[in-house]
């Protein structure tokens, strides 16, 4: 069954790439401080405590998204994961003489 071998091919090289950018959204995602920083970075400004406050606010969210898209990504690779599980069980059940599941 060539054109089943060409889309399992297909299926099996979208699922890698889907779990490689979920692995680098993930890993970005990782990289944001836990914390505010430290207002003294900002110098003697009068809103230090306020301009660090939403650093760690800008942070948290771009961290929150990353991890949303990582875990949605994740998803999709379950989901192709299925379909060629599907593809590989409906190949087995219409096969004359093979054994069914």
């Amino acid at each position: 069954m060539a054109g089943f071998d060409l889309n399992r091919q297909a299926l099996e090289r979208m699922r890698r790439t889907v779990i490689e950018a979920a692995g680098q959204l993930g890993s970005i995602g990782d990289n944001f401080a836990d914390k505010a920083p430290n207002s003294s970075i900002f110098g003697t400004v009068a809103s230090a405590d306020i301009l660090a406050k939403a650093v760690n606010g800008v942070e948290q969210r771009a961290s929150d998204e990353y991890g949303k898209a990582e875990s949605n990504l994740k998803a999709v690779e379950r989901a192709i994961g299925k379909v060629q599980t599907n593809i590989d069980q409906a190949d087995l059940d219409s096969t004359p003489g093979e054994s069914k599941k």
